[in-house]
């Protein structure tokens, strides 16, 4: 878990996911509380009172097996998820704090592009 509505997790597909339930599903379940008892009988979204909503997905290109949050350095408050996968390696999500970071790493990329074309001769993208 990452907060108290969103989850992390990794599928057998080599994917990794973040998941978070919808703003206010809370007090649509305290105005109708029979919506999470009897989903049978409600005919919408194949039965299910709340579906979660995808807020990021990420193709590892191994198959993960642990997923952590924790912190880098513990005297700095900055989290990271951390993810271990069945061949060994060790994969860190950071979250970019300030826009200087954003536009460094996306002025870096750029660069790198400009300076070494794919190996096959195609472009990715």
């Amino acid at each position: 878990m990452l907060d108290q509505d969103t989850v992390i997790g990794v599928d057998k597909f080599e994917n990794l996911y973040v998941n978070r339930l919808p703003a206010g599903c809370e007090d649509d379940a305290e105005d109708d509380p029979t919506a999470t008892k009897f989903k049978w009988e409600n005919g919408c979204l194949n039965g299910a009172a709340f579906k979660m909503e995808s807020i990021n997905q990420f193709f590892l290109g191994e198959m993960g097996t642990k997923v952590t949050k924790c912190q880098l350095n513990p005297h700095t408050g900055t989290e990271l998820i951390l993810v271990a996968t069945t061949m060994g390696s060790l994969q860190a999500f950071v979250p970019f704090e300030t826009r200087e970071d954003v536009d460094f790493f996306s002025h870096l990329e750029m660069y790198l592009r400009i300076e070494s074309q794919p190996l096959c001769g195609r472009d990715h993208v």
